[in-house]
């Protein structure tokens, strides 16, 4: 039941919860607006210690992971909204707009790797429309 004592227990386990998130978010903010400036020193450590961040993309596109996270983030918060319809309408815009961007920037350091996310997207992207004609 909601609103009784282990409903109140899991609200605050779940705002809890969604601090390593917000909080991974900020870092790799944090640590994206520390780029430029730390390879200008040339702070291995920096780039060691951050590598899963930055290593799949070109050197130009270092802010993509950010989008990628924040997409992902987006995916996985889609389910909430409680219309079916319209949560394979936000997931066919997601896949969407991240098929047009990696179209556009090319932002993987392997070409194949680009034709491969784009090929992926636009898959979800039918699904999702598809899906759509059998949401009620």
């Amino acid at each position: 039941l909601c609103w009784v004592e282990d409903h109140y227990v899991m609200m605050v386990l779940a705002s809890v919860g969604t601090l390593f998130p917000i909080g991974f978010i900020a870092l790799t903010t944090y640590v994206t607006c520390l780029f430029p400036k730390r390879m200008a020193l040339g702070d291995t450590k920096f780039l060691c210690r951050f590598e899963f961040v930055f290593m799949r993309f070109k050197p130009e596109m270092r802010w993509i992971s950010l989008f990628y996270i924040l997409r992902n983030l987006a995916i996985s918060l889609a389910p909430v909204v409680p219309d079916s319809f319209v949560q394979l309408l936000i997931l066919y815009s997601i896949f969407s707009l991240s098929c047009t961007l990696n179209s556009w920037l090319r932002p993987w350091k392997l070409a194949t790797h680009n034709i491969i996310e784009v090929v992926v997207n636009s898959l979800f992207a039918a699904f999702m429309i598809v899906a759509m004609c059998f949401a009620e």
